[in-house]
């Protein structure tokens, strides 16, 4: 089939729902920042969420790499129903390894030993995580039909399903705030825990229609084995994986600086708002799977990438500059003071991770096109690497500066994940 031209048209009808769920799904977080916020010991909650979360979205992250999976594998039935069989091994590994974590003392000694939690923080931050080990199937499951959404190009179902995810967020977290039936990180996680699954419940829905809809006969001559497709995941769990560990080495290293609990805390929603911004252009690998069939499309879609960073950058360094930031943390969120200025001198640093990301994700896409993922593991440990040498280097030099550690060490981190993924996918992409 003769491939057509890609115009900025055709490239913004099948981005924008994703940007917009994407910047949906993160305001998500903001639902739960705030509603931590508002409980009785914020900063404890706060603190106690973030390092629940930070480990259990590394054991997660297979499930997580599951949409990367058949964004780049579904070209017919039969591909699609092979991998499921690769969702549900998955579901089944990640569901014991949470289990074990939870409910036994490998969980204390991670927390206590090797996060560098207080003891005090202990028991809210194993009732938060305790919730979290709910999160494979719902993770799983939305992961694999929104990959079949994608492949379809009907992304405004996954702004919809969004939409319904946050209305029961914003429930749930008005519900808390006045009743305080369920306090400290548990509040967060269980909001966090509850709108996955409705998410994911919506995919199921709305995708499993496409799934008759595809075609009986791959289009690209060659079938999606079982064993072809666990080789063409498994560098991309590695690629999650070693990601997922990003912040719990910033967790650990703001839990050893100077006033740790409200460094934590002012992380944590600096994160989860910028956030909103930088994870738009985590689409962009979409866009080169679906649309980059030569040369020609491959330079639309990088002028497109470079326009969508630049954009967000700069909408992330207006907002942590100007009242609007201090007005939305205070007022939106409900930020207390002592953690509404570092929060904002974060934002301010992070506001050129959307720019980074958005060159980033190009040559990832271009990888994964080719079938050059193990690669990508490379970038993330390389990513990885920066990120805790900064951290230690930071940590050692100036315990006092806080929540400044995270993002400059972020920042590193993602410079040297871009810098290997330019080297190896420029070469991948003379195979386009």
């Amino acid at each position: 089939m003769q491939a057509r031209r890609v115009s900025a048209r055709d490239l913004l009808i099948f981005f924008i729902p994703l940007g917009i769920t994407s910047m949906l799904m993160m305001g998500s977080h903001s639902i739960v920042s705030s509603a931590l916020a508002r409980t009785a010991d914020a900063a404890a909650a706060l603190a106690a969420f973030s390092v629940a979360q930070s480990i259990s979205m590394m054991f997660e992250s297979p499930c997580f790499a599951l949409r990367r999976l058949f964004v780049s594998q579904i070209d017919d039935q039969d591909s699609f129903a092979t991998l499921l069989k690769v969702t549900a091994i998955t579901i089944g590994f990640v569901a014991a390894m949470q289990f074990t974590i939870a409910y036994t003392v490998l969980g204390r000694y991670l927390f206590l030993n090797l996060v560098g939690i207080s003891e005090d923080l202990l028991p809210n931050t194993l009732a938060a995580y305790r919730v979290f080990m709910l999160l494979p199937v719902a993770s799983a499951l939305r992961s694999s039909y929104q990959g079949l959404i994608i492949v379809s190009r009907k992304t405004h179902y996954l702004t919809m399903n969004i939409l319904i995810r946050l209305g029961t967020m914003i429930g749930l977290a008005a519900l808390f705030a006045n009743t305080q039936i369920v306090t400290g990180g548990a509040v967060g996680a269980i909001i966090m825990v509850s709108g996955m699954s409705i998410e994911a419940l919506m995919a199921f829905v709305t995708g499993r229609r496409l799934r008759h809809k595809l075609p009986l006969i791959p289009e690209r001559g060659e079938k999606v084995a079982l064993a072809s497709a666990w080789i063409f995941f498994f560098p991309l769990i590695g690629a999650q994986f070693v990601q997922s560990f990003d912040r719990l080495f910033i967790s650990a290293g703001l839990a050893r600086t100077v006033s740790a609990e409200v460094s934590i805390a002012a992380y944590q929603v600096a994160w989860s708002t910028a956030w909103i911004f930088a994870s738009v252009a985590f689409n962009i690998h979409q866009v080169v799977l679906v649309f980059v069939r030569d040369q020609d499309s491959l330079r639309a879609v990088k002028k497109f990438a470079v326009s969508i960073g630049v954009t967000f950058s700069l909408l992330l360094f207006v907002l942590s500059v100007t009242p609007l930031g201090t007005y939305i943390l205070t007022n939106w969120i409900g930020t207390e003071a002592e953690i509404t200025q570092p929060t904002l001198q974060m934002l301010s640093l992070i506001s050129v991770v959307p720019f980074i990301l958005s060159k980033s994700e190009v040559y990832a896409g271009i990888l994964m096109r080719t079938k050059h993922t193990i690669q990508m593991t490379y970038a993330k440990v390389a990513n990885l690497a920066t990120l805790g040498i900064t951290v230690l280097i930071i940590g050692s030099l100036y315990p006092q500066a806080g929540g400044l550690l995270a993002a400059f060490s972020m920042i590193a981190g993602y410079l040297a994940e871009w810098a290997v993924l330019f080297y190896f996918g420029r070469k991948a992409c003379m195979e386009i």
